[in-house]
């Protein structure tokens, strides 16, 4: 009888799969840009190993769907539940309360194995704030553990009804699945959600079956070195550039490889060898403890802003350190003797997890009915106005001035009464400070905000990875030449703007469009990018772009862009020393076609994160400044004096920002709404929920119902 024969080479393949995904997650290793992949390479692997053993079993009549899903749990469970118990304490301490919400919403689902289907409704995995959820990972622990409760039973009907055409119903279904996969469905739900990657365990499947009770030929040797090449180009995005107008088969070429390293692998071969390598073979050993772990100790790290070392390298030398030795013992001392059974039976294992899941359900749901019943979440609220009315007190704000828009026959120009800003809003914060009341506030009292968002522009009209390109007929949907159209231009601070500015549009006969690349100068069709896959997304969108503007015509188009760039061209990868001339060049093109173009000029920018750099200014008493000064990054004031002057010689509007927020070399981190605190910005440049709100209402809303009113 045919006989799963134990691989420890597999092993030692889970090594490749989890670094690419622990680098991907690190800010100071920039190597594996497509490091998520390493995911998918533990789906096939799963899929692979799972079968295997199922058909072996079901082969000795020895298969129990019971005894699989048990072993199933306290191989994965208990390691991902002291994972919790371990972290969360820590950051119930440590999470500002909006951002505590959010994870303890979050907790429910991930003991029940659902956080995939929870964070496809809440939050998208390449989202800035995703870098700062540390439970975000389980998403595909979700995924898995859901594959292993359907597949066992698929399987067994199958494989009794009809075992000898068994391979070819599972190749039929990965192909299905597959196409499934790249239909038109929304990014987050490609990404997160089991239908969309089944066939990736599917495939896995294909293999266990053909190589069932075989002996590889070490023959293949130099076919497995090829696939794990493959493999490792692939999560380093070096080959996407041969892939780029089939992107969408570019998670399956990566998973060729890793299928023709199962395949192919023998005994005597290198692959073989090096796969059982110690140092390898251990770390792939531990692979899932290290997967638990890596992201809640690297989100703690950057929203604590703890750097051990001021070196990159070093730096990472220790949290790599820090992270295998806790996973080790992780696995030491949880993960292996509970799924080895060497402690608690099966009767109080299962005990043990309906309590331990009651207990931090009972938690959460506890620690967020608590957060509702308190005033401060009220303001919490994104419906909430942040207005100049409920910012502060009435009586200390004069009456402003509005924007009057002068059009003659050639230029449409500005004459910008509230440029003195001594009657604004930030102005009358600013004045406060300077006139000898220093605002300070306790750091108890702040209120992060997360950045607002709306996952329909997220991949479609605001792309932010190689893979995916702008759908211009969604994105312009609602246009209407019988309408007033507005277009938000340029970069992702276009989106931070958009999602508030639609919502405070209360009039029909007004359209909102957004087009947006984020890491690409806009405009300009040819750059040589270090890295390809931004050259190509860079390229097609901005043909796409051009090709709308051109053909559509807007009555107003909002220009945001992180001019910063420009600024030290020699900072950054995909900038060069002409850029900033071409740049303007382009703007002119676009005022003299459409002759409605404001441009919003350079935003706060900050070395580190709004959170981090409070941190990092306490005064006594655990005290905060309104104003900061600590982290700002001075390059904003030069571009920005640039810009105004280069739009305005070219009679092109301009509404500056930091003379509005910044006082001197000193920005607004803080915003008062409520007699609470809040963040302006969210990370180190785009507006928070608040702040956007704020911006939004008494800027943007101003401008341009003055604007359509002329």
């Amino acid at each position: 009888m045919k006989k799963f024969n134990y691989r420890p080479e597999i092993t030692g393949l889970r090594f490749f799969a989890i670094v690419p995904v622990i680098f991907f997650h690190s800010e100071n290793v920039d190597f594996f840009h497509y490091g998520y992949l390493g995911v998918d390479v533990f789906f096939l692997i799963s899929g692979y190993l799972i079968t295997s053993k199922i058909i072996d079993q079901l082969n000795n009549r020895s298969f129990k769907i019971k005894h699989f899903y048990i072993d199933r749990i306290r191989r994965l469970y208990p390691a991902l539940i002291f994972m919790i118990l371990f972290t969360y304490p820590v950051y119930v301490n440590s999470y500002y309360p909006d951002d505590l919400e959010f994870l303890e919403k979050s907790l429910p689902y991930i003991i029940f194995y659902l956080p995939n289907i929870f964070f496809a409704g809440n939050v998208s995995y390449f989202d800035i704030d995703s870098k700062l959820n540390p439970y975000l990972h389980t998403w595909s622990l979700g995924v898995e553990e859901q594959f292993y409760i359907l597949f066992p039973l698929i399987l067994l009907i199958i494989y009794q009804l009809k075992r000898k055409y068994f391979a070819l119903f599972l190749a039929f279904a990965a192909s299905i699945m597959f196409v499934f996969s790249i239909n038109s469905f929304t990014f987050d739900q490609k990404f997160y959600l089991l239908p969309f990657r089944m066939w990736e365990f599917l495939l896995g499947a294909i293999i266990a079956f053909y190589l069932y009770g075989k002996e590889i030929n070490s023959k293949g040797s130099s076919i497995s070195f090829i696939g794990l090449l493959i493999t490792l180009l692939c999560c380093n995005g070096f080959i996407y550039e041969f892939f780029k107008e089939i992107s969408f088969l570019y998670t399956f070429i990566c998973l060729l490889g890793v299928s023709l390293v199962i395949l192919f692998t023998g005994k005597n071969s290198t692959i073989y060898k090096l796969l059982n390598f110690k140092p390898i073979y251990i770390i792939g050993l531990i692979s899932y403890s290290l997967y638990l772990w890596h992201q809640p100790i690297y989100v703690y790290l950057k929203y604590e802003n703890i750097n051990i070392f001021p070196n990159l390298i070093l730096n990472e030398i220790i949290i790599i350190f820090l992270l295998l030795l806790v996973s080790y013992l992780s696995w030491k001392f949880v993960e292996t003797p509970i799924r080895l059974k060497k402690i608690f039976t099966n009767k109080t294992f299962i005990s043990l997890s309906i309590l331990v899941n009651f207990t931090i359900l009972f938690l959460s749901i506890n620690n967020i009915a608590t957060a509702y019943s308190l005033e401060k979440y009220e303001s919490l609220d994104t419906s909430t106005e942040a207005t100049a009315e409920n910012i502060i007190d009435k009586k200390e704000i004069l009456n402003t001035t509005t924007t009057t828009v002068v059009q003659d026959t050639t230029t449409t120009t500005v004459v910008q009464d509230t440029i003195t800003f001594e009657n604004t809003i930030f102005q009358t914060l600013l004045n406060k400070h300077t006139n000898g009341e220093k605002v300070y506030i306790s750091s108890n009292k702040i209120l992060s905000s997360k950045g607002p968002r709306d996952e329909d522009y997220v991949g479609k009209c605001l792309i932010v990875d190689e893979l995916s390109t702008i759908d211009i007929n969604f994105c312009t949907k609602d246009y209407d030449s019988q309408k007033f159209n507005v277009l938000f231009l340029g970069d992702s601070l276009s989106h931070n703007l958009v999602w508030d500015f639609k919502s405070l549009i209360d009039d029909a006969d007004t359209s909102v469009s957004l087009l947006a690349v984020t890491g690409c100068v806009p405009f300009i069709d040819s750059y040589d990018y270090k890295f390809s896959g931004r050259k190509e997304k860079c390229e097609d969108s901005y043909k796409l772009i051009n090709n709308n503007i051109k053909e559509y015509k807007y009555d107003l188009i909002f220009f945001t862009y992180d001019y910063i760039y420009l600024q030290n061209p020699e900072k950054y990868d995909h900038i060069s020393e002409n850029s900033y001339d071409r740049f303007v060049e382009k703007l002119l093109e676009l005022n003299q076609l459409q002759e409605n173009l404001v441009v919003i000029g350079q935003f706060p920018e900050y070395k580190k994160t709004g959170r981090n750099v409070l941190l990092g200014e306490k005064e006594e008493n655990d005290n905060l400044d309104l104003l900061s000064e600590n982290y700002l990054d001075k390059d904003i004031f030069l571009i920005n004096k640039k810009l105004d002057i280069s739009v305005s010689e070219n009679k092109i509007q301009f509404i500056n920002i930091l003379e509005i927020l910044c006082l001197e070399e000193s920005c607004l981190r803080l915003i008062n709404i409520e007699d609470e605190y809040y963040l302006l910005t969210y990370d180190t440049v785009h507006f928070s929920q608040k702040g956007s709100r704020l911006i939004t209402s008494e800027l943007l809303m101003k401008f341009y119902r003055n604007y359509y009113e002329n």
